[in-house]
Order: C-alpha cells, then structure tokens, then sequence
C-alpha cells in the first residue's frame, strides 16, 4: 500500500524520491512528513534500526532543505508539519496523555524523541513547525485495518486487548484531509 492523496488536492506535490526534495521544498509553501519504515513487523534489532534511521535520517535531510531554502524572503515553505507517534508517551493501561507528558521510557517513545529532536532543528524564525503525535491509523484501503481485515475474513482475528487500554485510532480519510486541507 502506498498513499498517495495529491491526485485529490490541488498543488499538491508528493516528493517520494529523495532526489525530487530540493526542488519540491524550494518551490512549496508548506512540507508534510510523514515518513517512517512502517513498524507493524517482527522487530529484529536491524528492524529497529531501520525504523529509527528511516525517520531521522529522513527527517534530517527535509529540514536541512527547509533550512537552505530562504523562507524569510518569501521563498520556500512557511509551515513544516512533521509526524510522530503516540509512541512518544510510552503504554499504560490507565494513564492519559496529552501534549504535556512527558515522554516514555521504551524503544518507540526514544524513536519518537530523536524523530521531533530533528523536525525541531528547523529554523523556526521563518518556518512554524508543527509535530503530529499521530495513533493506530485505519483505513479501509490502507493503514492498520487494511492487514487485519483478511485475519478476520479467515476467522484467524481475535480480541485486540481486553477492551480497557486506550488507544488513538485515526480515520486514513481524515488524516490525510486534515493534513493537506489546514493551512
């Protein structure tokens, strides 16, 4: 699966070769990256290496082109909205959070604090970053629901959890909707 929402939206350009960043950055008033080896594997200690390195090195090399355009004179994007995860807060089963907690003690919380310690290296006098903690996402084409819909058409799906942990799920539709539609 792979999305791709900007044949919906008007100037929108998805940039999905490295290759094609300077100019698309350049040429843009706004970045969205959404970048990340997906994470729903068996996790191998070179998985996690790859699922940490997809997202800080991508992160990284966006924000320096961010950086080398000249945002101050109008050039280049204005706003930089970079995705991370719930992860970010760590698992518990009866704690909330919210964008004041602090961050968890696991591999994905590490992941998702290297990730926002890139996106913030932004220059921000120019340039508003804004980071999305983004959940479990569901779509019926893609996303998290999308591989759990054969398990359960083959009677192989069960209970996910015991129904008392919380969870961030978010609408495929909505997400992307939301992203490129707010300004």
């Amino acid at each position: 699966w792979k999305w791709n929402e900007a044949s919906r939206y008007p100037g929108v350009t998805v940039a999905d070769k490295e290759g094609d960043w300077e100019r698309c950055i350049r040429d843009s008033t706004g970045v969205v990256n959404l970048a990340g080896m997906p994470i729903s594997t068996r996790w191998s200690p070179e998985i996690k290496r790859e699922i940490l390195q997809s997202r800080v090195n991508v992160t990284s090399k966006v924000v320096d082109h961010i950086n080398s355009s000249d945002s101050s004179n109008g050039n280049g994007p204005s706003v930089f909205v970079s995705a991370t995860a719930v992860g970010y807060y760590g698992t518990s089963e009866t704690d909330s959070f919210d964008e004041s907690s602090p961050s968890g003690n696991d591999y994905l919380a590490h992941v998702c604090r290297e990730w926002e310690g890139r996106a913030r290296q932004v220059k921000q006098e120019h340039v508003r970053l804004v980071l999305i903690r983004i959940g479990v996402v569901l779509g019926k084409d893609g996303g998290a629901l999308a591989k759990m819909i054969p398990l359960f058409m083959m009677f192989a799906g069960g209970p996910l959890g015991t129904g008392r942990q919380w969870s961030t799920l978010l609408l495929l539709l909505l997400s992307s909707s939301s992203l490129l539609g707010s300004r």
